[in-house]
């Protein structure tokens, strides 16, 4: 039998221009305000919705997963895509679309996002995470 998790927004219809972290609850009531506990999964994805993204430059925010084992300290995902170790991001390039990272190695306990809005002025984002074993 195989149990998922999710799907679950863990940023819903966020302000763009502002940065949000999806275990920071209290004022931000954008984000869920707990890390996701994806403990009992093997695989994980997260999708990004933006829309309305508006930047004095080149879209230049970011999304990025970031792990931990004891949901205190936290450091950037790596994956390994074809041989190629690299860090969880996404970047979105336009004013609106959706972007999906799929992770097929969960090995930490605690997962969460964290948007960093850099020049971006304008606009909303969505974040949902889903898990399965």
């Amino acid at each position: 039998m195989s149990i998922a998790y999710g799907p679950k927004k863990i940023i819903r219809t966020a302000a763009a221009q502002l940065n949000h972290i999806s275990t920071d609850g209290g004022s931000d009531t954008s984000v869920i305000g707990r890390a996701c506990d994806l403990s009992l999964y093997i695989y994980a994805s997260i999708q990004l919705v933006w829309s309305g993204l508006a930047a004095p430059g080149a879209q230049d925010a970011t999304l990025t997963v970031e792990v931990s084992d004891d949901g205190t300290n936290w450091k950037t995902k790596k994956t390994d895509r074809g041989g190629v170790i690299s860090d969880c991001v996404l970047t979105p390039l336009t004013a609106a679309g959706n972007d999906f990272m799929h992770i097929t190695d969960v090995t930490e306990r605690f997962y969460r996002v964290n948007w960093a809005k850099n020049s971006i002025t304008a606009g909303t984002i969505t974040c949902l995470l889903i898990a399965k074993d």
